[in-house]
């Protein structure tokens, strides 16, 4: 849109308040009968002032923003869009920003949670059944290739035991890590081109996980398409944060040992509500826990 034809990719808060209150809000109110619309807010300055308020519940004792999410039901959507790009065409700016600032919006779709449902034994088969489904829903030719980006996964799943109340976890070795991050280096150049980061399973020495981050100079990138890859556990747990309700040690911060100081901190600053940083304290005191306990 023309208000960010500058390369910025988001509105200000005074940019926002004109594009809700005058653009979607309105939009809704034409598309949608009174019993969906009742469930949006009647202003920016509404969402905004819900959107910080904290949770009731939380995991880390210090409280998050909620993250609250507006349905527009799918029967309405037509409308909606329709009534969305009249109003975004016809504003006049409103005396606080450029008159076209608004026009020619576009939609950027973010697919989730279609692991199951394009589940497949092979890849070709995985591809082809997410492709038919894309062009049932989207008209494909309007879809700019260069802006796409797919999460393509492959499964090792265990076989049931003998016995039912026994179960069988598969865990990444590290030279199967290893090898594994070698598949991703530059075939054409003498350095690697990539980034790798290694994650530990419960203070283990040989089990574990890893990520690969391909730069954009690596030709898998440049002409294969290849980004980033990651490599774990169904369980997920070094790529989630540390404070869960479970641990090797029935304490909920001992997982945290198995990582940097620079990344403990980063958790910490990213779970206090003033965004402190906590300082070398907190894993020396974690270290001194863990080696009382032992």
């Amino acid at each position: 849109m023309a208000v960010k034809d500058g390369g910025e990719t988001h509105l200000s808060d005074r940019e926002q308040a004109v594009w809700v209150d005058h653009i979607v809000l309105p939009a809704l109110k034409l598309s949608c009968p009174p019993d969906v619309y009742q469930h949006h807010p009647h202003s920016f300055a509404e969402a905004d002032a819900k959107a910080k308020v904290k949770q009731e519940c939380f995991i880390t004792g210090t409280g998050q923003p909620m993250d609250i999410r507006y349905i527009v039901p799918e029967s309405c959507l037509n409308t909606f869009w329709a009534e969305v790009q009249r109003l975004s065409y016809n504003h006049t700016g409103n005396g606080t920003i450029q008159r076209d600032a608004f026009r020619d919006p576009f939609l950027v779709i973010s697919g989730h949670g279609l692991k199951l449902f394009t589940k497949r034994d092979t890849f070709d088969l995985a591809r082809n059944n997410f492709l038919s489904h894309l062009n049932k829903c989207f008209n494909t030719e309007q879809i700019p290739a260069g802006d796409c980006w797919l999460d393509l996964g492959m499964e090792d799943t265990p076989v049931s035991t003998e016995d039912p109340s026994r179960g069988v976890t598969l865990m990444w070795k590290q030279h199967c890590l290893d090898n594994w991050v070698k598949k991703f280096a530059c075939p054409d150049h003498d350095s690697e081109l990539i980034e790798t980061r290694h994650y530990h399973w419960a203070l283990t020495r040989d089990s574990g996980s890893a990520n690969v981050e391909l730069r954009q100079t690596n030709s898998l990138r440049r002409n294969g398409g290849i980004a980033y890859n990651k490599a774990y556990n169904v369980n997920k747990e070094m790529f989630a944060t540390p404070f869960k309700d479970y641990s090797p040690f029935q304490n909920s911060q001992f997982e945290a040992l198995g990582y940097s100081q620079e990344l403990l901190e980063r958790w910490y600053s990213t779970n206090s509500v003033k965004g402190m940083r906590p300082g070398a304290a907190k894993r020396r005191q974690l270290l001194e826990a863990y080696t009382t306990t032992k």
